[in-house]
């Protein structure tokens, strides 16, 4: 079956988000007492670049679809089959 790994891909991917942002932003708020928007994250003008930014993810995809179905592209990213 294509998703057997999933709940490890799953679990993967919440250990990014809590090392890499979940920690940290605790850290900025608990322990340094500081506004997380100082550090750059912040919901004010989130949606100013979406237009560019699903520009290039359409320009971007079908390359990213052709190459997906190369054996070498899938040798180095097998995350699910």
């Amino acid at each position: 079956m294509g998703f057997d790994n999933l709940h490890r891909l799953v679990f993967w991917g919440g250990m990014v988000f809590t090392c890499y942002f979940l920690v940290p932003a605790l850290v900025v708020k608990l322990v340094l007492r500081e506004n997380l928007s100082d550090y750059g994250i912040a919901r004010q003008g989130l949606l100013k670049g979406l237009k560019t930014y699903v520009i290039l993810f359409l320009l971007i995809l079908p390359l990213i679809i052709f190459f997906s179905y190369n054996d070498h592209f899938q040798a180095t990213y097998p995350f699910l089959k």
